[in-house]
C-alpha cells in the first residue's frame, strides 16, 4: 500500500547521533526510564484522530505497556524503535517484514503475538489482552473490525490513528509536515535529518529532535521538493574518531 511504502522509506536508513536531553510531548521513552524520569515526563497529550476523521486528544499518564499494532507499518515502527517489550500484539501482514527487523517481528510471532497476518483480530481477542494503548490505521477502528475509538477510551485504553493512515488528513494535508508530526507524536526526542532537494543546486539538510524539526518545517510559508527523512536507530554502531590520524 502507498501509505505503507512511505513509512518504509522513512525508515530505510538510520544514522546514529547521540540524543539530547530535552523532554518533550512525545508518548513514549524507548531507553528503560527510572521511576523519576518517567514521572518528568507524563502526562502527555498528543493530537490524533477518530474513525470519523475529527481531530482529538489523547492524554497518556504513564508509557503503554500492552500495545496493539493493528497494522504492520505500526509494528515496524515499533520494533524500528526498540519497543518490542511493550508489544501485546500485532496484525495485518500487507507485506514481507523488513530484512532488519524480520528477528525481532519472528521472536514476537513465536511467544504468540502475532494475532493475525491477514485482516484485523477480533474486539473479543483484543480485549482479552487488555491492551493500554492500540495503534493503528483508521480502518482499524471501523465497526466491523475494532469498533471507533471513544468505544476503548471509555475503557481506559488509548489510541493513535497516523496522520497519512487511510486518508485521515485531507490530500492538502498529507505531506512531509504529517509525517514529522506523526514521529514527534511517537517520539519527539528521536534524532532525525530531513534532506532537501539531495545532490540538487538547493539542497538543504535539517537535523535534530523529532519536535525540532517538525516545528522548523511548520513554520514555513511552502515546502517544495524532493525530500529523504533518516531516523536515528538503537542498534550500537561503529563510530569514528574525526580526530584519529587517517
Amino acid at each position: 500500500m502507498k501509505n505503507r511504502k512511505i513509512l518504509s522509506i522513512l525508515l530505510a536508513a538510520a544514522l546514529m547521533i547521540s540524543a539530547l536531553a530535552l523532554m518533550a510531548p512525545s508518548f513514549c521513552l524507548t531507553a528503560a526510564a527510572n521511576a523519576e524520569t518517567e514521572a518528568d515526563h507524563y502526562p502527555v497529550t498528543i493530537n490524533t484522530y477518530d474513525y470519523e476523521k475529527n481531530p482529538i486528544q489523547v492524554t497518556f499518564q504513564q508509557c503503554p505497556q500492552k500495545v496493539i499494532c493493528t497494522n504492520q507499518s505500526q509494528t515496524e515502527l515499533m520494533l524500528y524503535f526498540g519497543l518490542d517489550e511493550y508489544i501485546a500484539g500485532m496484525a495485518y501482514l500487507d507485506g514481507a517484514v523488513r530484512d532488519d527487523l524480520k528477528e525481532q517481528y519472528d521472536a514476537l510471532a513465536a511467544s504468540g503475538k502475532e494475532l493475525t497476518v491477514k485482516g484485523y483480530p477480533s474486539k473479543e481477542v483484543v480485549l482479552s489482552l487488555e491492551p493500554d494503548f492500540i495503534f493503528g490505521w483508521r480502518s482499524a477502528f471501523a465497526d466491523n473490525a475494532l469498533g471507533n475509538v471513544t468505544e476503548w477510551h471509555d475503557l481506559g485504553t488509548a489510541t493513535m490513528i497516523l496522520r497519512c493512515s487511510n486518508n485521515t488528513v485531507p490530500a492538502e494535508e498529507r505531506n512531509l509536515n504529517a509525517v514529522l508530526a506523526d514521529i514527534a507524536d511517537i517520539e519527539s526526542t528521536r534524532r532525525i535529518v530531513v534532506g532537501r532537494e539531495l545532490t540538487k543546486l538547493h539542497e538543504e539538510i535539517s537535523s535534530g529532535t523529532a519536535l525540532q524539526v517538525f516545528e522548523d518545517y511548520s513554520s514555513r510559508q511552502s515546502i517544495k521538493g524532493e525530500f529523504a527523512v533518516f531516523i536515528s536507530g538503537v542498534k550500537n554502531v561503529k563510530h569514528f574518531d574525526e580526530s584519529a590520524d587517517n
